[in-house]
């Protein structure tokens, strides 16, 4: 019901009101999560706080999201909530957020929801419930920093009315778009700081639409481009208007009003049709405009000096795979919020300006090359004269590959992009938040490995970008959530990321370095990302229970050869099958939230790197062979179908490896500490049938093996 209603409005976002900036040319890019189930931003205030819409149990529910950590705004008793604005109330210092709920009794009614507030409803004290004007239902649009609210109510007529909420009290501007420009039906989309209102009112037909703006006093059309339709949609503190309205060809413009000056019309990327949806207060417009003359292909777009730009063509490296479709909200820092596809996925998405660039030259005029990185050295080109480096720049490392050696301690603010193969050793890197306070961002180019020997540290966490492999391998203290968001991040060391928090995200990649033992505070795959666990063993805290690691094993399994592109693989697991020697990814439940998976080979139930009387005992005498009960890999379930059988013991005795020693063994040190053994199948197999008697439950069997499909990548 609640997505009906909002297919009727506009979706607008709030213009945060901090200070103006100048315009920025280049951004790094956030994955803010999934749109597939029609999920959306709504807009971004100070830093990292943003607020979207996504689905829960099918269901919408609108989020505050903080560096990546999303706060669940809750219902005013109902079941759903959509966010439809964001701002900073610089009284409370705290975020405030407003859109539409469910009551317990399915009304649908504007709500204000405030960042450690106490004066909401009964079991959600964050969220309050503004009433309407006399009708069943309302919905919030807009807030500003002294979190007075514009949006819509049905009054006792049940016809929906823009409304202004101050304080406990909500006033129907309606009446006076109304009365002064004769349509009934209105909707307030954008508030600024001093409380004007822009918005949209319709004919009773909602054949025409006609766009409005209210002073503070009284209200005042804004005209059209000629077609007879306009809507206005985001206003700043300096009364900046913007929107869209039909030209005199009949296509979409966005637009924007300054002062008392007629509407202007944004022009387009190319197509015939655009559509803004904010402007900040350095009077940067966003939106999306198509690109072809068939308005087949949109594109998101920001203004810059007051030329309509492509975004797709301002990302670092960062945006390797993505396509930004829409920009829906911008603040007066210039971070942006959106919508477009990851490698084909609908995604959320929050553009940050990137810091001013230097670009690493060890010698000469010329990037690339070797030297050293310290606070003095004048080894990185600002343009093309020679500087030394700023902790709050954004280092490039472009052209040609570089080999660099950190001298002392050095900090990244603006976070690292690499362009060109290249390796970081000695000193300690800081990595940094920088001025926008997200979490700081490597991108790695595709086709391109950077690998960093050099300690590293910070407490803000990490974002891996782009397509390429990044690699960390020395002894750091790297604190704060890690994301890899495209390409693939591997641990080269078990304290390359220690006690990590990471979430990897759709078409990313986890790999755990060459025979390494590594553990992870929390592992999150729910975006669709993929861990290669290669020929390694992790140990996970939290993210993962059981029943959902046997389901990202079956992911990554694919069509048996180990080629999936999300869950948990194992590259060195598929290198092995396609040779026809069986191997798979052991796990284990360790109790208390905590699971292990690692390469492994059927038989070997307690992934302890060898085969012996041990996972012969586990597999007999804990009782789940031929029972049809649920099973786990340490009760035998080699090929994670959920019990024990025939096909189980035949995996156990195909690998040859009973009893025959370690055929893998993992340590804190990875490959520099551990061997590798893959041994060819051997007579030792009548040693397990004989010691175990295992050959007696084969036999027992027989006469009622089960008519299943045997499990692809078994030799």
């Amino acid at each position: 019901m609640i997505r009906q209603l909002l297919a009727m409005v506009l979706v607008a976002s709030a213009s945060a009101a901090c200070r103006p900036v100048a315009a920025q040319v280049t951004y790094t890019i956030t994955d803010m999560g999934s749109t597939d189930a029609g999920g959306g931003p709504t807009g971004v205030v100070d830093g990292p706080r943003t607020a979207i819409t996504d689905q829960v149990a099918g269901r919408s529910r609108g989020f505050l999201v903080v560096s990546g950590s999303r706060t669940d705004l809750g219902t005013l008793g109902g079941l759903e909530t959509q966010t439809r604005g964001i701002g900073l109330n610089t009284t409370l210092a705290a975020a405030q957020i407003v859109g539409i709920s469910t009551t317990a009794s399915g009304s649908l009614r504007a709500f204000l929801w405030t960042q450690g507030g106490t004066n909401g409803v009964v079991g959600n004290t964050q969220m309050q419930d503004l009433g309407t004007l006399g009708g069943p239902y309302s919905g919030a649009f807009g807030v500003n920093a002294s979190g007075r609210v514009t949006g819509f109510s049905a009054n006792a007529a049940d016809t929906d009315r823009a409304f202004l909420w101050t304080s406990g009290t909500m006033s129907d501007l309606g009446a006076l778009v109304a009365s002064g420009l004769g349509y009934e039906w209105s909707y307030g989309y954008g508030i600024n700081a001093t409380g004007q209102v822009a918005g949209v009112a319709y004919n009773a037909t909602f054949a025409n639409s006609f766009a409005w703006f209210y002073t503070g006093t009284s209200v005042k059309g804004l005209g059209q481009l000629g077609g007879g339709n306009a809507e206005a949609v985001a206003l700043n503190d300096a009364g900046q208007i913007v929107g869209f309205s039909t030209n005199g060809a009949g296509d979409n413009r966005a637009f924007i009003v300054t002062g008392s000056t007629s509407m202007r019309d944004l022009g387009t990327l190319g197509g015939r049709s655009s559509f803004a949806t904010g402007i900040n207060n350095a009077g940067q417009v966003v939106g999306g405009s198509f690109v072809d003359a068939a308005d087949s292909i949109y594109n998101a777009f920001v203004t810059v000096s007051g030329t309509m730009r492509n975004l797709n063509g301002l990302l670092d490296t960062s945006g390797q795979g993505w396509v930004l479709e829409e920009a829906q909200g911008i603040n007066a820092s210039g971070q942006i919020v959106g919508v477009g596809t990851s490698s084909g996925t609908g995604r959320m998405f929050l553009l940050t300006p990137a810091a001013a660039p230097l670009t690493w030259s060890g010698s000469g005029t010329q990037p690339g090359g070797i030297g050293v990185w310290s606070g003095t050295s004048t080894t990185w080109l600002s343009g093309t004269a020679r500087t030394t480096w700023t902790g709050t720049s954004r280092g490039v490392f472009s052209s040609t590959p570089s080999s660099v050696t950190i001298a002392g301690s050095v900090t990244a603010g603006g976070g690292l992009e690499f362009k060109s193969t290249t390796t970081l050793t000695g000193g300690t890197l800081t990595l940094a938040s920088g001025t926008f306070g997200v979490p700081p961002a490597v991108s790695v180019a595709g086709g391109v490995t950077a690998s960093v020997i050099s300690a590293v540290t910070g407490t803000s966490g990490l974002v891996k970008s782009g397509l390429g492999l990044l690699v960390l391998r020395g002894t750091n203290t790297l604190s704060g959530p890690t994301t890899v968001q495209s390409g693939t991040l591997r641990l080269a060391t078990a304290t390359a990321l220690p006690n990590g928090n990471v979430t990897v995200g759709v078409d990313a990649t986890l790999k755990v370095g060459s025979l390494l033992q590594l553990s992870l505070a929390r592992l999150d795959l729910s975006a669709g990302g993929s861990v290669d666990v290669n020929d390694g063993l992790l140990t996970t805290a939290s993210g993962l229970t059981p029943v959902s690691t046997v389901e990202k094993i079956r992911e990554g399994l694919g069509d048996g050869s180990w080629n999936g592109t999300s869950g948990i693989t194992s590259s060195a697991v598929a290198a092995l099958v396609s040779q026809g020697l069986p191997r798979a990814i052991g796990w284990l439940d360790n109790g208390a939230g905590s699971m292990t998976v690692a390469f492994s080979a059927p038989g070997d139930t307690n992934i302890d790197g060898v085969v012996d009387i041990l996972d012969a005992a586990n597999f007999l005498a804990l009782g789940k062979f031929d029972t049809g009960e649920a099973a786990s890999w340490l009760e035998g379930d080699f090929r994670y179908d959920g019990i024990v059988d025939i096909l189980d013991a035949a995996d156990f005795l195909s690998t040859g490896l009973y009893d025959t020693g370690p055929y893998v063994t993992f340590s804190a040190a990875g490959l520099s500490a551990a061997t590798f053994a893959v041994p060819e199948p051997s007579l030792m197999v009548s040693c397990v049938v004989a010691a175990s008697g295992l050959q007696t439950c084969l036999a027992l069997s027989r006469g009622q093996r089960r008519q299943r499909t045997a499990a692809p990548g078994r030799a």
